[in-house]
């Protein structure tokens, strides 16, 4: 999880989100945007769910091409877009979209997670792999992170990788089912009929409801 302040003029704050979920993987950090005068387009642009990707898309370009706002409000914006093109499945754009708040903010833990989510969708896994891992140098306690390296880990069955990484998820969070799950089924892999059945209980418990 992270967080951070829009450094615009003061005001009245509002809460955006920079979000991406790719399959039971998600990123959630929640943004305040300060500014007495806030762009209309931001009660559109804020990489929640809960409303259309292509209104989000039309309504962060309106903030990003408007030449107003500074520069971590700016990374917001491309975070966010670049969650709404990767939600429709454009991974393109999606990284185009992190690698331009990268530029902006090279120490933005969520553009660089979400840009390997996007990257390890389209293919790209040893390019995921890297920007997993610059996340968790820039927040060796982002769980997220390490799931999803983890997973990564597993599709080219580098499988003690994988292990160590879902270990360190569940040691920053023993309530995370999604790193039970993921470890358990890559124990099984790994032909540990014991320890994945274990895992995957253990997931199930906590979870009633997590896809085994």
């Amino acid at each position: 999880m992270g967080s951070g302040r829009v450094t615009r003029a003061g005001g009245q704050t509002m809460t955006t989100r920079i979000g991406v979920i790719a399959g039971a993987i998600a990123l959630l950090a929640t943004i305040g945007i300060a500014n007495a005068q806030l762009a209309p387009q931001w009660g559109t642009c804020t990489g929640a769910s809960d409303i259309e990707w292509k209104q989000q898309i039309s309504a962060c370009t309106t903030l990003i091409n408007s030449g107003r706002e500074t520069a971590h409000n700016l990374t917001i914006a491309y975070i966010n877009r670049g969650l709404a093109y990767y939600s429709i499945k454009n991974f393109e754009r999606a990284i185009e979209d992190d690698t331009a708040a990268i530029r902006l903010d090279p120490r933005n833990k969520s553009a660089y997670f979400n840009r390997g989510l996007a990257y390890k969708n389209s293919g790209d896994l040893d390019r995921g792999l890297s920007d997993y891992s610059t996340a968790i140098r820039l927040d060796p306690k982002f769980g997220s992170a390490y799931v999803a390296r983890g997973n990564v880990y597993g599709i080219k069955k580098d499988f003690d990788r994988a292990i160590k990484d879902y270990d360190q998820a569940i040691k920053l969070n023993p309530k995370d089912a999604l790193a039970y799950m993921n470890r358990g089924r890559t124990k099984e892999d790994k032909g540990d009929k014991a320890g994945a059945e274990a895992d995957l209980a253990i997931a199930k418990r906590l979870n009633p409801s997590i896809d085994r």
